[in-house]
């Protein structure tokens, strides 16, 4: 005895039978599309999430050489940054609850993006800027960037787990096995844009002068998210107020007619 099956997997069914399995991967995929284009915090959520896998597999390349490059230690002692930045992940994973029971997720996301941006770019110039101010010794450089990489991982917590928490939320159960799909077709295709050009352009550029581009690029992202979300919120409040003050007659209708609630 088996458990009917549902319309809608009948229907999904009946239209890859007869179709090749790559366009029925390719419905699949345009129907998460469409699903997640009509939801603009999917597209946020989605969004902040490629940005947080690309700057991971972007550390991932160029972690090694500004390891030993910048910060002069051997290829065998990244576990100096890897070790407090997974620290963080962990300290992060167990606080972002609390925090996200008092503030909007999508708030959380905008905050932690800049700041992960900020302890990117912090730990970034570490070696440049104690080397300006005198001769810093080689625990003093390691310890410095190892706390901005604890910081790090956890502004990385405060973004993920608030993102894919929105991405199941706002996915209805018929369509989330598209959504994680499509979601993570984009996230692998994106994967793809530090794993080839990372090595390149630090040739060109430099490790350090690439990571601040990425560290001001992922600061700027998150922080014009939350001026603009600052911005929306104060003309709505002052909507509001000047709705409660005039009252009824502050509704016009496009004509410049009163309009009336009924």
């Amino acid at each position: 005895m088996t458990l009917p099956r549902s319309k809608a997997s009948a229907n999904r069914l009946g239209r890859v039978s007869g179709a090749q399995p790559m366009k029925g991967l390719w419905a699949d995929v345009r129907e998460g599309l469409d699903f997640i284009f009509r939801d603009p915090y999917l597209v946020k959520a989605i969004f902040h999430l490629s940005i947080a896998a690309m700057t991971i597999q972007m550390l991932a390349a160029l972690g090694p050489e500004f390891v030993t490059d910048v910060i002069g230690l051997s290829s065998e002692d990244l576990l100096f940054i890897v070790g407090p930045a997974a620290s963080g992940v962990f300290m992060g994973v167990i606080i972002v609850g609390q925090t996200t029971r008092r503030y909007e997720r999508s708030t959380v996301i905008d905050w932690a993006l800049g700041f992960a941006g900020i302890a990117l770019l912090l730990m970034v110039i570490t070696q440049p800027v104690l080397s300006w101010v005198g001769d810093p010794s080689r625990d003093l450089l390691i310890s410095v960037a190892a706390i901005f990489a604890a910081l790090l991982g956890v502004c990385n917590a405060f973004v993920l787990i608030p993102a894919q928490t929105m991405l199941q939320e706002r996915s209805h159960e018929h369509v989330r096995a598209r959504v994680y799909a499509t979601f993570f077709t984009i996230s692998n295709v994106l994967a793809f844009v530090p794993i080839m050009f990372a090595a390149i352009l630090a040739d060109i550029l430099g490790v350090v002068n690439v990571l601040v581009i990425v560290a001001v690029l992922i600061a700027a992202l998150g922080l014009q998210s939350v001026v603009r979300r600052r911005i929306e919120e104060e003309a709505m409040w002052r909507r509001s107020r000047r709705l409660v003050r005039d009252g009824p007659e502050a509704i016009t209708s496009g004509s410049g007619r009163k309009r009336f609630p009924r």
